[in-house]
């Protein structure tokens, strides 16, 4: 068997996985289970992340939006004194 990445090994493996020796099907599914368990903690990191970055982000526009409603407010205020006198 050759295989040339890593995907195909694990593909040959899962394919022909009735055909191994029970010791080795163990072992075999023992590093699926910790593969599995990799790929999940890289998830939720990913995730975590981006919900940091969401919040982040989130608390960057309220202040951009406060920034522009106080604007807003001046300008209207120049508006009224400029259209009482």
């Amino acid at each position: 068997m050759q295989t040339k990445t890593p995907q195909e090994a694990q593909s040959f493996l899962v394919a022909h996985f009735m055909e191994l020796p029970e010791s080795v099907q163990e072992e075999v599914v023992m590093l699926l289970f910790e593969e599995g368990l990799q790929d999940a903690a890289q998830t939720e990191k990913i995730i975590g992340e981006f919900q940091s970055q969401g919040l982040e982000i989130t608390g960057l526009l309220q202040k951009i939006k406060k920034m522009l409603d106080d604007k807003l407010k001046v300008m209207d205020v120049k508006e009224s004194i400029d259209s009482a006198h």
